[in-house]
């Protein structure tokens, strides 16, 4: 059997502008004892569909990999009012907002970011947002405290089963050669979504792909 190569498998190489640019943040994030790593959104980014910031991040953290346990799922997100302010909207304001399920998706092209959004919330508009915005899920109540289980239905359930899949493909990719196990971690999401996807599907096509030879091209 073949060997996979031993050496990291980069989304940008070395001597990008920008790993260093985020070194400082992810130095201090580091030294702190705290497990949230907040990002502040202005009103615009949401607007103009521009959602750069998180998925540099996380292109970068890829060259610090002794980083990747603490970041995971710990990218938080605070939406502006007014950008530059401290006057933020509520939880329940955005995700109640079309436009912010669309964001996400839009974010969801870059998949990774899944593994490292903090909200559960996020994390499913990541997968399914421009479901959620065409409302085409069904919305099931589960308990008297007004809890309630939101579904996928019919193709949707075979499109967001793909994403995921990607999402997880990617995600062995990143950690690849990093001294990083992502086993655990893609199996915790793929438990947590439920959907016909299986991390033995995720590692046999990674392998084949690696040993195929995979480019790569960021923009």
């Amino acid at each position: 059997m073949n060997k996979l190569p031993q050496t990291p498998i980069y989304l940008v190489q070395p001597g990008n502008p920008l790993i260093a640019q985020w070194k400082q943040p992810f130095e201090a994030f580091a030294r702190k004892d705290i497990h949230t790593f907040t990002i502040d959104v202005p009103p615009e980014a949401v607007d103009e569909m521009d959602v750069a910031m998180p998925q540099q991040l996380v292109i970068a953290l890829q060259h610090y990999p002794h980083l990747i346990d603490k970041f995971l799922f710990s990218l938080e997100l605070k939406f502006q009012q007014i950008a530059g302010s401290e006057l933020y909207y509520q939880e329940d304001d955005w995700k109640s907002d079309d436009k912010y399920h669309r964001w996400f998706c839009k974010m969801g092209q870059f998949p990774l970011v899944l593994f490292f959004l903090h909200d559960r919330e996020a994390r499913f508009s990541i997968l399914a947002g421009d479901i959620l915005a065409d409302k085409r899920v069904t919305v099931k109540k589960i308990d008297e405290q007004q809890e309630s289980y939101i579904g996928i239905v019919g193709n949707d359930v075979q499109l967001v089963s793909k994403r995921l899949f990607n999402a997880c493909w990617l995600f062995h990719l990143f950690c690849h050669a990093s001294g990083f196990d992502p086993k655990p971690c893609i199996e915790s999401i793929l438990a947590d979504f439920d959907l016909p996807v299986t991390y033995e599907q995720v590692r046999k096509q990674y392998e084949e792909d690696v040993l195929k030879g995979i480019e790569l091209r960021v923009g």
